[in-house]
């Protein structure tokens, strides 16, 4: 068994794990823009957590990561994105 510190664990190889076993539906072209828009945001959400919120126990990075990444690969988000266009757009 190798111990590996939460710390020294980042939250990349977790989303890319994500990405390879739940999102497989997705086209190819949707799983590149998902995975740049993670390393976008991500990184500067992470550290905005850790500067100015207050947590009642320490979490390592991924774990913030799991519930975004569950909404995004039941579904959920791309409904309401396609009823909020559909709201402000009837073309």
């Amino acid at each position: 068994m190798v111990f590996v510190d939460p710390e020294e664990l980042k939250w990349l190889p977790f989303v890319k794990t994500w990405m390879t076993e739940k999102c497989g539906a997705m086209r190819e072209e949707t799983r590149d823009y998902l995975l740049e828009l993670f390393n976008k945001y991500v990184e500067n959400g992470l550290r905005f957590i850790q500067k100015k919120c207050t947590q009642a126990m320490p979490q390592v990075n991924y774990i913030v990561l799991i519930k975004p990444c569950n909404i995004i690969s039941d579904g959920t988000v791309f409904e309401v994105v396609k009823t909020l266009i559909e709201s402000f757009c009837p073309c």
